[in-house]
C-alpha cells in the first residue's frame, strides 16, 4: 500500500491503496533537479539524502542499496551516474515512476527498503521527429516515430561533456589529484513497439549506461598522507546493458497478462592504487510474468513470478578492513590483502499470489504471499503481506499495510574469501497506516505513520569475519499536501518526522542510522504565467546528517609520518542543519519547423553554506568543514524537429 505514484497510474499502482499522482510536467520542471525526473524523489516524504552530489535515496530508515529499481517491468543495473548525481534515463522518456516506500505488495522481492518502479513512455506514432537537448552536464538526442501503422520506435542517447570543459581547471598539484579522465558518463534507451492484431502488444526494449573516472593521487593532501597505500593510480569503470522482450495483453473479460524474457550484463573495472584491483562481470538471464483476472464481482486474483539465472565472473584483490555500517575504523593502509577469483552461477526463483478482495463498497483487503529461494546461500523464504483500504466517505480514505521482507546480504560480505558464506538474508517487517483527504480544485493531503523493524543486519565479527548481529528500527510520521495543476498554480508540501536507530548485538552499541534525519521539510511551488512562461521554487530543509567525530590522533608506531585517528562514539555528532532554495524559469518558443524550450535554474539561491563533512589535518587536531553546492546557475535547451 501507501504508494506514491508520479504522473499517471501504472499497472502496479492501480492496485495500491492511497496512491498519489503528480503529473509528468511536474517531474521535468521541478526546481533544482536539472530536469531530471528521478531526482524529484528527494522532495517526497520519508526520502533522505545526505549529500548534494548524490541523489541515491535512503527511504524510511533503509540504505540506498536496500532499494530495488525496475523500468518497464525489467530490472535496472544502476539508477544514477556519478555515484548518484544524474539518473540513467533520458528525462524525455520517463512517463512516471511509482515509489513504494514501505509495505509494498508481494509482486516485488529482494528489498527491505523501497521499490522504485519506472515507466518509460511508448514511442510517438504521429510522425518521425528528432529532439536535441543540452544542459550544463550533458547533451542528448532522441529519434522516434512510426515504422508502420501498428509499429513505432525510439532511440535515445546522452553523453556528458564536463570532462572536456573542466579537466584543466580541476587538475592541480595542491589538490593532490591529477585527473587522467575527468568523470564522464553516457546512456541509451531504445524501444520498438508492435501492436498485434489480437489486441496484444510486443515491446522490444534496451537500456544501458556507462561511467568512467581515472585519476592519480599524490601525498599532498593530509588525508592521503594518513592513507599512504592510496597514493597512486585510481580508476572506476562501470557499465550495464539490459535487453528485454515484453508481451502484454488485456482481454475484454478483465484478464491481464504480461510476460518478459530478458538479459542484463553489468561489468566493472576498479583500481585504487595498491589497495584494490577488481574486475567483475555479472550476466543475468530471466523470465518474468504477471497475470491477474477478476473472480466474480468481489475479487481480483494476481499471480506471477520471476526465474533468474546469474553468472558471476570476478577477480578481486583488496586490502579489506572488513567494515560495515556498524564500524568506524575502516583504514585500508596495512589491512590484510585478500585475493579471490571464481565463476559462480546463482539460481533464484520468486513466486507470488495476491487477492484484491472488495469486501463491500467501502472496504478492500489485499492479502498476499511471496516465496523466494536462491541457491548461493541456499536460503528460501515465505513472506506474508497484507494491505487494506477503507473509504470513510467520498473524500476520506483510511489505509494500512504490513509485510515481511528479506534481502541478500551482499556479495563481498558473503564471498568465501572476503566474507562469510554462512550468512543469512537481512530481514525486515514493515507496518504503515495512513489517512487521505481530497478537496475540490485539485487539493489533497495525506498523512502516514510507519514502523520498520530490521533484523540480521550484517556486522563485522572477529570469529567469522561477518555475522548477522545487527538490528535496527525506524519510526516516522509523514505529511504530504499537494495541489494539482488545474489553472496556473501547482505544488506540494512534504513533511517528515522520524527516528532511525541501529544496534550491534556483539558490542551492545546503539547509535543513529547514518541517514537518520529527524526532520525533513520540502516546499515546491510552480506557477504557469501563460503558454510561454513558467516559474518555480523549491525550499528544502533537513536535519544535519549523523557524523562520527575524530577526537584526536596518535602516532603510528610502524610509520613515523602517519597518525592513527581516535574516533568518538558512532554517529554521536551531526552536521549543521541543511537548507537550500532553488529557483527555476522555463520558456517555450514555437517556430515553423521546430518547438524549442529552455530553462534556467539558480541552485542554492541565497548561497547558504551547507556542510557535507569535515577534512582533518595530519595529526587530527583540527578540522575544516567541507562545503556542499554553493550558489550555482544551470541551464538547459531542447529543440524538437
Amino acid at each position: 500500500m501507501d504508494a506514491i505514484v508520479v504522473s499517471g497510474e501504472s499497472e502496479a499502482a492501480a492496485e495500491a491503496p492511497g496512491a498519489v499522482a503528480l503529473d509528468r510536467e511536474a517531474l521535468t520542471q521541478t526546481p533544482g533537479t536539472g530536469g531530471d525526473p528521478i531526482r524529484v524523489l528527494q522532495t517526497l516524504p520519508g526520502v533522505a539524502v545526505n549529500d548534494d552530489a548524490s541523489a541515491a535515496p535512503a527511504i524510511r530508515g533503509s540504505r540506498p542499496e536496500d532499494n530495488r529499481y525496475f523500468a518497464d517491468f525489467l530490472p535496472v543495473g544502476y539508477l544514477f551516474h556519478l555515484g548518484g548525481g544524474v539518473s540513467v534515463f533520458n528525462e524525455q522518456l520517463v512517463e512516471r515512476f511509482t515509489l513504494y516506500p514501505s509495505a509494498h505488495g508481494a509482486a516485488f522481492d529482494g528489498a527491505t527498503g523501497a521499490v522504485i518502479d519506472i515507466a518509460l513512455r511508448d514511442p510517438a506514432t504521429d510522425r518521425l521527429t528528432t529532439t536535441l537537448d543540452i544542459n550544463f552536464l550533458r547533451a542528448g538526442a532522441l529519434i522516434e516515430g512510426p515504422v508502420a501503422r501498428s509499429q513505432s520506435f525510439y532511440l535515445a542517447g546522452r553523453v556528458s561533456y564536463l570532462d572536456l570543459l573542466l579537466e584543466d581547471i580541476v587538475v592541480g598539484e595542491d589538490s593532490g589529484i591529477e585527473f587522467i579522465q575527468f568523470p564522464k558518463f553516457s546512456d541509451y534507451q531504445a524501444k520498438y513497439v508492435w501492436r498485434l492484431r489480437d489486441g496484444s502488444t510486443l515491446r522490444l526494449q534496451a537500456n544501458g549506461a556507462t561511467d568512467e573516472t581515472r585519476f592519480n593521487l599524490s601525498g599532498n593532501d593530509d588525508a592521503i598522507r594518513n592513507e599512504p597505500d592510496l597514493i597512486g593510480q585510481h580508476f572506476d569503470d562501470v557499465r550495464f546493458d539490459s535487453q528485454g522482450l515484453v508481451w502484454s495483453r488485456r482481454s475484454e473479460d478483465g484478464q491481464a497478462l504480461k510476460l518478459a524474457l530478458g538479459r542484463m550484463t553489468t561489468a566493472t573495472k576498479t583500481k585504487a592504487a595498491s589497495v584494490l584491483d577488481s574486475r567483475s562481470t555479472l550476466t543475468s538471464q530471466f523470465l518474468k510474468g504477471r497475470w491477474n483476472r477478476p473472480l466474480g464481482n468481489a475479487n481480483r486474483l494476481s499471480l506471477g513470478g520471476t526465474l533468474q539465472r546469474l553468472r558471476a565472473d570476478y577477480d578481486i584483490g583488496f586490502q579489506d578492513p572488513g567494515c560495515t555500517e556498524f564500524e568506524v575504523d575502516c583504514s585500508v593502509t596495512d589491512a590484510e590483502r585478500r585475493q579471490s577469483a571464481d565463476t559462480l552461477t546463482v539460481n533464484t526463483v520468486h513466486l507470488f499470489a495476491e487477492d484484491a478482495w472488495f469486501v463491500n463498497d467501502r472496504l478492500s483487503l489485499t492479502p498476499g504471499l511471496a516465496y523466494t529461494r536462491e541457491d548461493y546461500l541456499d536460503k528460501g523464504f515465505i513472506e506474508p503481506r497484507l494491505r487494506g483500504e477503507y473509504l470513510w466517505s467520498d473524500d476520506w480514505t483510511l489505509s494500512a499495510g504490513v509485510g515481511r521482507y528479506h534481502q541478500f546480504p551482499g556479495f563481498l560480505v558473503s564471498e568465501k574469501v572476503f566474507g562469510n558464506p554462512r550468512l543469512d538474508h537481512v530481514a525486515a517487517t514493515h507496518f504503515v497506516a495512513g489517512v487521505e483527504r481530497r478537496y475540490p480544485h485539485g487539493w489533497s493531503w495525506k498523512s502516514e505513520i510507519y514502523y520498520k523493524a530490521f533484523d540480521k543486519l550484517v556486522t563485522a565479527d572477529p570469529q567469522s569475519r561477518y555475522s548477522n548481529s545487527g538490528e535496527g528500527s525506524a519510526l516516522g510520521l509523514e505529511f504530504l499536501a499537494r495541489k494539482d495543476l488545474t489553472d496556473q498554480f501547482s505544488g506540494w508540501l512534504s513533511l517528515s518526522a522520524s527516528k532511525s536507530r541501529r544496534k550491534n548485538r556483539l558490542t551492545g552499541e546503539r547509535f543513529d542510522f547514518e541517514f537518520d534525519q529527524p526532520v525533513i521539510a520540502t516546499l515546491v511551488a510552480q506557477y504557469r504565467l501563460n503558454d510561454k512562461w513558467r516559474f518555480g521554487a523549491k525550499w528544502w530543509f533537513h536535519s544535519g546528517a549523523p557524523d562520527t567525530p575524530i577526537i584526536g590522533g596518535v602516532p603510528d608506531p610502524e610509520r613515523p609520518d602517519r597518525f592513527i585517528p581516535v574516533y568518538g562514539a558512532i554517529n554521536s555528532e551531526r552536521w549543521p542543519d541543511y537548507h537550500r532554495l532553488d529557483l527555476r524559469a522555463d520558456r517555450q518558443f514555437h517556430f515553423k519547423r521546430a518547438d524549442v524550450s529552455g530553462y534556467v535554474e539558480l541552485i542554492n539561491a541565497y548561497d547558504h553554506f551547507n556542510v557535507g563533512g569535515y577534512d582533518y589535518n595530519a595529526d587530527f587536531s583540527r578540522r575544516t568543514a567541507v562545503r556542499q553546492l554553493p550558489m550555482l546557475m544551470t541551464f538547459g535547451v531542447k529543440a524538437r524537429f
